[in-house]
């Protein structure tokens, strides 16, 4: 899990630490990161659609309090067709 200290949000945190696993994970060969996040929550998705991710899927009542998680994906290579 990675997540920002509800005190640090709205300050660019969450976007550099994605930015950064991602190129990490990139740098290392890796071609799909893939996650889960709640789907009530708006400010998280919006910064993983903002980073290129896309909703492949939904897992129901993942968790605890029965909300379902959005699974989401993104491509670090590109698709030939």
């Amino acid at each position: 899990m990675v997540a920002v200290d509800p005190n640090k949000q709205q300050q660019g945190l969450g976007r550099s630490l994605l930015k950064a696993l991602l190129e990490c994970a990139k740098s290392m060969g890796c071609k799909v990161a893939s996650l889960e996040v709640s789907a009530k929550n708006k400010a998280a998705i919006a910064l993983y659609e903002q980073a290129g991710f896309i909703t492949c899927g939904i897992r129901k009542s993942y968790y605890r309090n029965g909300d379902n998680a959005l699974i989401k994906v993104k491509q670090f290579c590109e698709v030939l067709t």
